[in-house]
């Protein structure tokens, strides 16, 4: 019976090890695209923080990115890329303004 309870006991310590030591990722966005949704978000970004420094405004950054969505070429990454301007571009631009990378920027909007 002594064996029995310390068997048990130890396979409760390993059980409680083995729980503490499973990272748990947060789901990623479906990307069923061949680009990745991470990378569209970073293109995005880095075009959209080029017409910040050249102090252009929102209007113009909105028409200028969905332009540049366009060089995309497949209509699925268009579209991605469409939908992160529609969806995001006020996100970005208050990042960037706070000086945030595009990594932080596509992380912080959970794209990446």
């Amino acid at each position: 019976m002594n064996k029995l309870f310390i068997f048990v006991f130890l396979a409760l310590i390993a059980t409680a090890f083995a729980v503490n030591n499973v990272k748990i990722q947060p789901e990623q966005p479906k990307n069923e695209g061949f680009l990745p949704l991470c990378m569209i978000c970073s293109y995005v970004v880095d075009k959209v923080d080029d017409y910040l420094q050249a102090h252009t405004n929102t209007t113009q950054i909105v028409s200028m990115v969905e332009h540049d969505c366009q060089e995309l070429q497949k209509s699925d990454w268009i579209n991605k890329c469409d939908n992160i301007v529609s969806e995001y571009l006020g996100e970005i631009i208050t990042l960037l303004e706070e000086k945030k990378s595009a990594e932080i920027v596509c992380k912080v909007i959970t794209l990446c």
